[in-house]
């Protein structure tokens, strides 16, 4: 006996498997009819640099495209999921990320979570053959903790969700393996992980079961701050042949799209970034089609030398800097950027730029020699003004609360003018921002202005605007 615990491999980076920690193994040998088995828990690394979004491991089997869980329900029992993160949806459905950073096709628990608990019902019991569990991030949130419980659901006793601090075999569970990925010490390795749980005999099952209940911990051992992104829960039922996920490597386009009435037209090239080719097709061009004609009608000066472009391309590429950039007729997105809000800011991004762009393309200078230049913090807050408060006011992203008041000012950045802007044009002239716009593309601005179109100066409505954000109720 002492030789076989003697046997188990230890904690290695890279591929590497153990049945379970040498404490419970000596137990259940002690314990259990040598004729049972003991699940095994194998383990398996790709470092940060093997990583792909094939998901393939040496020791543990790819993601399956039709296991068990894919119909499964899944419940979070304790805890609470991270809203920057996946739907518990995520989980299930055959699909993987496509990079080692994208909180949307990952789950992973808020911050600060300690111990949570989430119960997967496969609906009626079935033979498991294996369970396996996927995860894939760029540093400390990759590492894997958990404990696996299992039941039939026909105990008298039968707690379906029990909670944190209920102990599951006391209601009707069985406790079937730990995992635990996390390194000794250290803050984790990053890159992808692939655990799966099976019986250590290759023909036998884990059991009939219709319940999981996985307890999950943080991906460190030293703080719960850092949460797993879990990409895939599989349930492999022993009756049904597997059918791995196939990854097919995205490709990018270099399209030209027209509004309805084929009076504007975009070139959108994603050839440098095809990681977000399907987002650009899907949310982007319907974006671009709408808004463009929109910001148009706001910010552009009318016929002539002012006109806003009817032709504007909007490229893809990864950039070294995450900030996304407009030059003449040409908008550049960082794909590194987008990619990691495809579910939160990415879209605002882009009508925030086609408003850079609209206002840039004005010729004012060129044609009049005495054109004024108008400061940059007002044409980014005009243009952070049309996204914020014109396009997703729902995301409230220029919100400033009553205890930031004190610090603010109305050139602070472009999102505290965006804020000072809509608070001036709700208390004093509704149309302000567009005669400031104008006033800027034609070359024409002072900051003589505000005070002809509110009755007060500029730093007089700065002080009145930081008032009334100071007496805001706390939010």
């Amino acid at each position: 006996m002492l030789a076989k615990l003697a046997a188990l491999p230890r904690f290695v980076k890279g591929a590497f498997a153990f049945s379970v920690a040498p404490f419970m193994l000596l137990t259940l040998l002690l314990t259990a009819p040598l004729l049972h088995a003991a699940p095994t828990v194998t383990i398996d690394h790709n470092d940060k640099d093997s990583s792909t979004p094939a998901f393939r491991f040496e020791r543990v089997p790819p993601p399956s495209a039709n296991d068990a869980a894919t119909h499964a329900l899944f419940t979070i029992v304790d805890g609470k999921r991270s809203p920057a993160g996946g739907d518990l949806d995520v989980l299930h459905d055959n699909k993987l990320p496509n990079y080692e950073d994208e909180p949307s096709e990952n789950f992973f628990f808020a911050g600060g979570t300690k111990r949570a608990r989430l119960l997967v019902d496969l609906r009626e019991p079935i033979d498991i053959k294996q369970v396996n569990t996927y995860s894939w991030h760029r540093a400390v949130r990759a590492p894997q903790a958990y404990t696996l419980y299992a039941s039939d659901g026909t105990a008298e006793d039968f707690d379906a969700q029990p909670k944190n601090g209920k102990n599951p075999e006391l209601c009707g569970w069985k406790h079937i393996a730990q995992a635990d990925t996390r390194p000794i010490t250290g803050d984790g390795d990053a890159g992808q992980y692939g655990v799966s749980i099976s019986d250590s005999e290759p023909a036998a099952t884990l059991g009939r079961y219709r319940y999981l209940l996985f307890e999950i911990f943080p991906s460190l051992k030293t703080g719960s701050d850092a949460q797993t992104f879990y990409s895939e829960i599989d349930v492999i039922d022993a009756h049904v042949p597997v059918k791995f996920v196939e990854y097919t490597p995205p490709v990018g386009f270099r399209e030209i799209f027209k509004t309805d009435d084929s009076v504007y037209q975009f070139t959108i090239d994603t050839t440098q970034a095809p990681e977000i080719a399907n987002w650009a097709r899907v949310k982007m061009v319907p974006i671009v089609k709408e808004w463009y004609p929109k910001i148009v009608r706001l910010l552009s000066a009318g016929e002539g030398d002012n006109e806003a472009p009817k032709s504007i391309a909007i490229l893809c590429k990864k950039l070294k800097e995450n900030a996304s950039t407009v030059v003449d007729r040409e908008i550049t997105l960082g794909a590194n950027w987008i990619r990691k809000n495809l579910k939160g800011e990415a879209g605002g991004v882009v009508v925030y730029e086609m408003a850079l762009l609209v206002q840039h393309c004005a010729q004012a200078a060129k044609t009049n020699p005495n054109a004024t230049r108008p400061p940059g913090w007002l044409q980014t807050g005009i243009a952070a003004y049309t996204r914020w408060y014109l396009y997703e006011p729902q995301a409230r992203g220029a919100d400033i609360g009553p205890k930031r008041a004190p610090n603010v000012t109305y050139d602070h950045g472009y999102r505290d003018t965006a804020n000072f802007l809509n608070w001036v044009s709700l208390k004093y002239d509704s149309a302000l921002v567009f005669k400031l716009n104008a006033a800027c593309r034609q070359g024409l601005y002072t900051a003589g202005l505000w005070k002809q179109h509110t009755g007060r100066t500029l730093q007089e409505l700065n002080e009145e605007w930081k008032t009334d954000l100071r007496k805001q109720p706390p939010k």
